[in-house]
């Protein structure tokens, strides 16, 4: 059985879980700072979708909103 295909998809996962974890970290950090509201870090919409959707697959549902 090869599973180095499967074992590729799991550490991509995990390194894409990461990176989503630190960018639902940034964006809650920019809120704090304000730099949403005055232009200074304005994600794409598609990025916010990502993240959203990751936020309610991971029931970390007070980050979605």
């Amino acid at each position: 059985m090869n599973t180095v295909g499967y074992e590729d998809d799991m550490f991509g996962d995990n390194q894409k879980k990461k990176n989503l974890d630190e960018e639902v970290r940034r964006f809650r950090e920019a809120l704090r700072r304000g730099d949403v509201s005055n232009g200074n870090y304005t994600p794409s919409v598609e990025a916010l979708e990502e993240l959203v959707q990751y936020c309610i697959d991971t029931e970390k549902y007070e980050d979605a909103l």
